[in-house]
Order: structure tokens, then sequence, then C-alpha cells
């Protein structure tokens, strides 16, 4: 890169000084005007007065001219080779690009090789270490007699994971989901009817275990939840699944634990959440506010038979804002409603 820009300096110059020399020749040329014969250079070959100050000659100043000239000539001369100097340095310079380009590549290769050898050098150790806890465990571990009582348990135990095993086949493993699905789905359908649900009364509401999501079959075609529209049908597809489910693992003695909490589930009866916050927790408030009274008094009491039809065996917590003027939810209450000075932090701690 130095060398090229030397080249390429030497150039600029080179034609810097062949256009001043050029320059100086043509105002040198002049002096052809006056032919060779003239050698007095004391008096003005015009005028032919005395020149205080005497001129060069014409001779000598032909020879400076001659002299520029041939300096230019041989700078001119100079060019090609100059230019063919600069081409063989860009050429090489290209080469040596490529180069780089190739030693670069095969260096990230052998970054990429160092690293990969890093891994498995891990992985043996890692390989090492496992394998000697495994010998140490094997070598502190007792045989068990084939004739033990544990041996025969195991023989017992595998017969019968076998015997499960080929009970538990993946299409009776589907027809059984299926037929628990079905029972769910119809629990699910009648309290659909209960809150007066959307499609509740042509259609069948089922739990889609693959998608996860609520669905009522039409006569024409099944409507997803989210299809339906409105708070109001969400909130019910949700309760309804819920409670069912929830009835099936009581009915079935499942492992679930037997309770569930919903949280503010009358705001969708509301016309806008602010009205839902307007609410002050008194009993005469709802109509005020809005709210579809009877709506919100189907859904607790779609709770609280689903309670008792399960013999309190499931307990529902519901944090709510409303407050209905009904005595078995006024009974259900476990602390007076947050109204006035009633809060969560007593107004005298602050």
């Amino acid at each position: 890169m130095d060398e090229i820009r030397e080249a390429e300096e030497y150039i600029r110059q080179a034609d810097g000084f062949t256009h001043e020399a050029d320059e100086q020749v043509a105002r040198l040329k002049a002096i052809e005007v006056f032919g060779r014969g003239i050698v007095d250079n004391e008096h003005c070959p015009l005028c032919d007065s005395k020149l205080s100050v005497a001129t060069p000659s014409i001779e000598s100043m032909r020879k400076a001219m001659i002299k520029i000239q041939n300096n230019v000539t041989h700078a001119r001369e100079e060019r090609p080779q100059i230019n063919e100097y600069l081409t063989s340095l860009s050429v090489e310079r290209s080469y040596i690009g490529q180069q780089l380009n190739v030693a670069q590549q095969r260096l990230e290769s052998l970054i990429t090789d160092q690293e990969n050898v890093s891994r498995l050098r891990d992985l043996h150790v890692h390989a090492a270490r496992i394998a000697g806890r495994i010998s140490l465990f094997l070598e502190s571990v007792k045989a068990v007699d084939v004739n033990s009582t544990l041996q025969n348990e195991i023989e017992k135990i595998s017969l019968l994971v076998k015997d499960l095993n080929e009970q538990l086949e993946a299409e009776q493993v589907e027809d059984i989901l299926e037929s628990i699905l079905n029972v769910i789905g119809a629990k699910m359908t009648e309290k659909a009817k209960y809150l007066e649900l959307e499609h509740a009364f042509n259609s069948r509401y089922r739990l889609d275990a693959k998608k996860l999501t609520v669905i009522a079959d039409s006569p024409d075609r099944p409507i997803a939840m989210d299809r339906m529209g409105s708070g109001e049908n969400w909130l019910g597809c949700h309760i309804i699944t819920l409670l069912s489910l929830h009835e099936y693992f009581l009915e079935k003695a499942r492992p679930v634990p037997h309770f569930l909490i919903l949280d503010q589930p009358s705001q969708v009866y509301f016309p806008s959440k602010q009205h839902y916050l307007s609410l002050d927790d008194s009993t005469n408030n709802l109509a005020k506010a809005g709210a579809d009274v009877i709506a919100v008094s189907r859904l607790f009491n779609l709770l609280f038979d689903t309670v008792t039809n399960m013999n309190s065996q499931l307990q529902i917590i519901v944090i709510e804002h409303a407050n209905l003027d009904d005595d078995k939810f006024q009974d259900a209450l476990v602390e007076e409603p947050w109204t006035d000075e009633l809060a969560l932090i007593p107004k005298d701690w602050l």
C-alpha cells in the first residue's frame, strides 16, 4: 500500500511538472518571431531603445525552452513504465488480499476445531467421572439371591406391569378418554343451560382436550369458545368446565385438591370496569352500577348448588367486590364487606 501511494504521488507530481513545463514552453516560444540572428540584448528588439537592464539573449532562452521540452518528453516517456509498475502493485495487492482471506478462513476453522476438541475433552472427563461412580456403586452393591423374597416380588410386579400395559393399549386409552370427556360434557351442557349461555339450548357443550378449549356442538357446526363473543360467555365456559372437572374428580376419588379460587367473577356482568369499581360493597348498589343482577345471582347460585351436590367436599373461595342481598350469599361471607373505614389496612394504622 505504501508503494502504491508513493507511485501515485510520483504520477501526480510528474503531471504537475509536465503541466507547468508546457506552460513555460508556450511562453518561451514567443522568441521564435525574432529568428536566430539577433544577439543584442542591450536594446529593445521592438523600439531599439537602450535597456536599463539587459535581457537574456534569444539563444539562451531558446536553449532553456529546448531543455524544458526535453524534460517534458522524458517525463512523458516514463509515464507508461510508472503505470505498468502501478498496475503490477495493484495485482500484487489483490493477490495478497486473497491470501489474507484464505488465512483468516483457516484461522476460523482452527478456532472452531479447537473449541470442538475442548468440548469433546470435557465430555470424556464427564464420562470418566460417571463411569467411576458406576464402578464404585457396582463394587459396593450386594447381589440378591436368586431365591430371595425380593427377587420373587420383582418378578410378580413385572408380570403385573406387563399385564397392565397390555390392557392399556393406545386405542383403549383413547376410548376411555373419549368416554370421560362425554361424561364431563354432559355436566357442562347442564350448567350452560342454567347460566343461559349462548347456544346452550340448541347445542351440546364439551371440552376439547387437544386444543384446550370449550366447544359448543350446534346442529350446523362446532362453535369454539373464542367465536361465541362477550366476556359473559367466556366466563361461563370457564366456570362450567372447572366445576364439571371437579365434580368428576370427586366422583372418581382422583388425587386433585378439592378447592377452587375465583377472583371477581361478577365483573363481566357490569357495563364497564369503572362501573364495577364504583361499588361500595353494599347490597343495594348492584343495580345502580348497571349490573345484570339476575345473571350475577345465577352465577353464585350455580356455585352454591355445586358445593351442596358434592356434600361440601368441594370448597370454592371467591374474592368479590359485588355484594348480593341473598341469605346464602350473606351467610357465606367470611368477613364483613370492606366499606367506609374497613379495609385491608386499618385506618388507625395510618
